[in-house]
């Protein structure tokens, strides 16, 4: 109670909206407003802007960066506040937005249009004297706008567990309480267990300079700590260590370890300093020279700690909400004390305590309205006497009916004089995953085990109740010849049904024709615990990624309360007549007995379309994706070639079953390179037979449509080391021996391609995202190629430019970097676009993560036929272990740990994760000769693929029968997507016009 009533009265003497002078730029002279000054041109006190007539503007030239700041801005020590304000871009490319406190910055993604940036901070414990606030850009490339800035006092809210107060990061779990910062979320450097800190932040990690520190408080309610665990994750090192220490007080500090340098450093506390009620933690900055004053300079991307706990705990995962006061009266007052729980199917009952400082009875009315989208959803109110000196907590309970962005809205207001006397509003947002409006009951309402399906591209919550309404008695799905199409079915049983099977009959059609059962792959929907989302989109919790085969008669448990989900896979081969097709999928418990009648059975009809059109088996979108042969070998424990063969052919049939081609298909198949420097000039021998054999069966029958195509002797290094020329045959780059000898080397493979019809499909990719400082010797070596090898494709991760235009055939820039304009530009310059994603960007945009939407991936491919894009690449599909992170022999288990890690830091749950090995156990002995594990994301970006050649299949009937109708559809509609930033998270609009396009196509003849 002291810590809350300590919370209200440092929010209770703030006014709203106080603390930012001249908020929407409208007042100055000159050229700036009042209370704003710019760091350093270029950047105008602007037109245009959101609100009212003003707004500032920052301009980037890619390579820079500068900012407008408020030095009007009185920051008070350890105080919470959210900071809010609008952005838009017109245009930008590269860099971002830099916003907040000098002390706190945060880094933000650009958009279009007039976008709300928001996000929460809690100031050091000693403010520097020279705090500001500013809005800028950093490495930005164009022009940056800012209006409309709020900077308020919030209140955190924890959830509460058993009388156990758990923030975000936080969790208990048979004993064993968890913390791990979620530095990147919208609670910035804040967290339930932070007790102070003098070091700086920056977006998603601490910056620490000289005796900079960082102190967390562990005290998890009445339970005994018995023992302690401590890990720090340094992801940018220049100098000094980490020193870590704990403590009971806070006044007599034990060092317990040390970290420096890059990556990950965990300490087990000493076992003397156990059993313990509360440990306090510090993370302090230390020169790691004698002479202390020796500078110090690295940043902490991550810190967690693990205690087990005396005796029994209630399993739970902690939460983190803001409120944020708007007005508050001196005398009258409220202080929210916990919110329930309020995602979908909680305990939707907020408590606020109310308080009168006055000297007399006051009767008030305490309301709480959830609004959604700009309509009200729910509201509750109660009367409450409050005498002279006293408080009185209220209960008030709302609904949050589905997943997506509410707003809590709570008044207190004085019916005794007829005003308001406090206001606080509360941004919830419920995550994707645990969206509950959408679905069909397959089921009857009463049954003792739910049974429901959906479409492919949604992630069903563990926790999520069976759908609403009237049951159905089928389930329906559609799809091309030549096409797979999925859907899930859930069994959500009252009691644990143990030993269910799941199988299908043949699907029987038009005049006798019947897709087998063979080609109805079913598999296991399972899921991995994500500990530290991503983004601010994804959440703590189980989600669904791995699918799991199931075999032919194999056994599963469906818990009780649960969802256990099954995804079917459904394939139409290319020779089936067009039409309607039935069977039936059938789930039954095992009986105990032989005499047993009570075993659960279900019989589920299942109606699929096949449209009279034929997908082919070779795709007109580009696809690239990365997959290592040295990962497979090292999970699957393989110790042969001929076993890595073996196992490599079954990884192509199903990058080939999902439309993806690979980097680099041929497996351990190289093209042989021998030199003879006798000959004048000398002369460079290939030898393709490894490679021609491996290729025609990876590029001609299996029909991958593209492959990276390695080229030796060229430049290498950048990214801010030093440049090397390129070395081939023992010959530099720029001699004449190389000039003859490379230029020989690279016509024999463009001639040897060009006779097997496999040029059209290869690409260079020497060299990956460059820096500015990389352009000219990029170019250098492209332009070579281009001379010495003019029919060889030049693919190159970048954004299309001035310095680059003319050396590059494939632009591929990341995805918040495509510029419509300049891109279809180069295409009719006759260069192509592509585009990628990997462990950026986040949201706003569509990802690649396994802790956002399903439909993201899909509608990332809806939205490269919309931008005219013609290729996608990911950069990698097997990332399963970080070996400079899980030093040898430990490695990481896919399975149990859904994070990709770089070097020193995290890049994303599932970022290059698309396939799971089927070691499950990590197993270091027993040989695995499966191919690989699906993943959820993996079967969303197939559909995807297919979408698009849909989309590409009815633009090529309308070049020879032209329809206005059928035309209009190649336009993706606003219900799927507006912008990249902008997209419907519920595939239905999606899946209707997919129906759309089938029907012109069958409309105008396509076989």
């Amino acid at each position: 109670m002291k810590r809350l009533w300590l919370l209200l009265t440092l929010v209770m003497a703030w006014t709203a909206g106080a603390q930012v002078p001249n908020p929407s730029f409208e007042q100055g002279t000159g050229n700036a407003p009042d209370g704003w000054k710019l760091s350093a041109p270029p950047g105008e006190w602007a037109s245009g802007g959101r609100t009212g007539t003003r707004c500032v503007a920052v301009t980037g030239s890619g390579g820079d960066s500068n900012f407008w700041r408020s030095d009007g801005v009185k920051f008070e020590p350890s105080r919470l506040y959210r900071f809010t304000f609008h952005a838009r871009c017109a245009p930008a490319t590269s860099g971002s937005l830099i916003s907040g406190p000098s002390f706190a910055n945060r880094d933000l993604p650009m958009s279009e249009a007039w976008e709300r940036k928001s996000f929460v901070f809690v100031a050091p414990t000693g403010v520097p004297p020279d705090a500001y606030l500013r809005l800028g850009h950093w490495q930005m490339k164009g022009t940056a706008m800012f209006d409309d800035v709020e900077l308020r006092p919030v209140q955190a809210v924890h959830a509460r567990v058993a009388g156990v107060e758990l923030g975000e990061g936080e969790t208990l779990r048979d004993s064993l309480y968890r913390f791990r910062t979620q530095l990147g979320g919208d609670g910035g450097n804040s967290s339930h267990p932070l007790d102070a800190h003098t070091a700086g932040f920056n977006s998603n990690r601490w910056t620490f300079g000289p005796g900079a520190y960082v102190i967390y408080k562990h005290q998890v309610g009445s339970h005994t700590q018995r023992n302690g665990k401590v890990t720090v994750g340094i992801s940018h090192y220049v100098s000094g260590r980490c020193m870590i220490e704990m403590s009971f007080d806070r006044l007599t500090w034990t060092s317990v370890g040390e970290a420096a340098g890059l990556g990950e450093k965990t300490v087990e506390l000493p076992a003397k300093m156990f059993p313990a009620a509360v440990v306090y933690v510090r993370l302090r900055a230390e020169s790691a020279e004698k002479d202390k004053s020796k500078s110090v300079s690295f940043q902490v991307s991550s810190y967690a700690y693990e205690a087990q706990l005396a005796g029994r705990t209630t399993d739970g995962r902690g939460r983190t909400d803001f409120v944020e006061v708007q007005q508050s009266d001196k005398l009258l007052g409220a202080a929210c004390e916990t919110l329930g729980d309020p995602l979908p199917g909680g305990d939707h009952n907020s408590t606020w305590r109310l308080r009168n400082d006055s000297d007399e009875q006051v009767k008030v009315l305490a309301t709480l309205e959830v609004w959604r989208g700009g309509e009200r959803v729910s509201k509750s109110s109660k009367g409450v006497k409050l005498f002279p000196g006293h408080s009185e907590a209220v209960e008030l309970g709302y609904d949050m009916r589905d997943a997506g962005e509410y707003e809590l809205r709570f008044t207190e207001r004085d019916l005794t004089r007829q005003r308001d006397v406090f206001a606080a509003r509360v941004a919830l947002s419920v995550p994707s995953l645990f969206a509950s409006d959408y679905g069909w009951r397959l089921s009857e309402e009463k049954a003792k085990v739910g049974l429901w399906w959906c479409e492919s591209a949604r992630k069903i919550s563990r926790h999520r109740p069976v759908p609403k309404g009237d049951a159905q008695s089928v389930i329906r799905l559609s799809l091309a010849r030549n096409e797979r199409e999925s859907f899930q079915l859930a069994i959500n049983p009252l009691k644990t049904v143990p030993h269910v099977t799941a199988s299908v009959t043949d699907l029987r059609g038009p005049r006798g024709a019947k897709i087998p059962s063979g080609n109805i792959a079913i598999h296991r929907v399972a899921y991995v615990r994500v500990d530290t989302p991503t983004d601010a989109t994804g959440v703590a919790e189980e989600w669904p990624d791995p699918l799991p085969p199931l075999a032919p008669g194999e056994e599963f448990t469906a818990d009780v309360g649960r969802n256990t989900a099954l995804w079917f896979t459904v394939f139409a081969p290319g020779d089936v007549p067009a039409g309607d097709y039935q069977g039936t999928i059938e789930l039954k418990e095992k009986p105990r007995t032989k005499f047993d009648r009570a075993a659960w059975k279900a019989t589920v009809p299942l109606r699929v379309h096949v449209w009279n059109f034929t997908l082919p088996k070779e795709t007109r979108l580009k696809t690239a994706l990365g997959v290592s042969l040295g990962m497979v070998k090292a999970y699957h424990n393989l110790t042969t070639d001929e076993e890595l063969a073996a196992v490599w052919d079954k990884y192509m049939q199903n990058f080939a079953a999902h439309r993806i081609s690979p980097y680099w298909p041929m497996g351990k198949a190289k093209i042989g390179i021998q030199f003879d420097k006798t000959a004048s000039p000398p002369r460079v021998k290939l030898d393709f037979a490894e490679f021609d054999t491996a290729a025609t069966r990876y590029l001609d029958e299996f029909g991958f449509n593209t492959f990276r195509l390695p080229l030796s002797g060229l430049g290498w290094g950048g990214q801010g080391k030093p440049w090397h020329d390129g070395e081939f045959g023992g010959f530099k780059q720029g001699t004449p021996e190389y000039e003859a000898l490379w230029g020989d080397y690279a016509r024999q493979l463009t001639e040897h391609l060009e006779q097997k019809g496999w040029l059209r499909k290869a690409y260079l990719y020497w060299y990956d995202e460059p820096e500015r400082s990389d352009y000219a010797n990029v170019r250098k070596n492209n332009e070579q190629i281009k001379r010495l090898a003019p029919k060889l494709a030049r693919m190159l991760t970048e954004e299309p430019g001035p310095e680059l235009t003319g050396a590059v055939d494939i632009w591929c820039p990341v995805t918040p970097n495509h510029r419509p304009d300049i891109c279809r530009e180069r295409q009719r310059a006759g260069e192509q676009i592509w585009w990628y994603i990997c462990c950026w960007p986040h949201a706003p945009y569509c990802t690649e993560f396994i802790d956002h939407p399903a439909v993201e991936l899909r509608t990332w491919l809806w939205q490269t036929w919309g931008y005219g894009v013609e290729g996608i690449l990911i950069w990698e599909t097997n990332w399963w272990n970080q070996p400079t992170r899980f030093k040898s022999p430990a490695r990481q288990n896919p399975w149990e740990d859904p994070m990709s890690y770089s070097e020193s830091g995290t890049w994303g749950n599932g970022d290059g994760r698309f396939i799971y090995p089927p070691n499950r156990d990590n197993d270091r002995k027993q040989k695995f000769l499966d191919g690989p594990v699906n993943s959820l994301r993996w079967e969303i970006l197939r559909d995807g693929v297919e979408d698009y050649e849909y989309f590409a299949l009815l633009r090529e009937l309308l070049k020879s029968k032209p329809d206005a109708a059928a035309e209009a559809l190649l336009k993706v509609p606003a219900s799927v997507f507006t912008d990249m930033t902008h997209f419907n998270t519920d595939p239905t609009p999606l899946l209707q016009h997919r129906e759309k396009l089938a029907r012109a196509i069958e409309r105008l003849g396509g076989k």
